[in-house]
């Protein structure tokens, strides 16, 4: 299917697993340039290689703790030195425990 996402800037965030990496998996998969983020690192690193293989796009991983405004600031840090801009962003956090 063909959103007419191809070269839209993505951020989702807690997309290391379940939901979120399933919605970056798709974004990607459309031609967006994603960006995952999530507070394990690891786990974050391992899924950008995945979803990298799956689609051929190539996957931004930025650990961050969104619990943390500290940890916040150096994500939007780290995508406005990166990117011109955002096109989409999905808040997959905040969730019930």
């Amino acid at each position: 299917m063909d959103l007419g996402l191809k070269g839209k800037i993505a951020l989702v965030t807690a997309s290391s697993r379940g939901m979120g990496r399933a919605i970056a998996e798709g974004l990607a998969a459309e031609g967006c340039q994603v960006i995952i983020c999530g507070r394990d690192k690891d786990n974050l690193l391992k899924a950008a290689q995945q979803i990298e293989a799956k689609t051929g796009q190539v996957i931004t991983p930025i650990p961050v703790d969104l619990e943390q405004k500290e940890s916040i600031s150096q994500l939007l840090t780290g995508i406005t030195n990166q990117f011109s801009t955002i096109d989409i962003v999905v808040n997959n956090v905040g969730g019930m425990p």
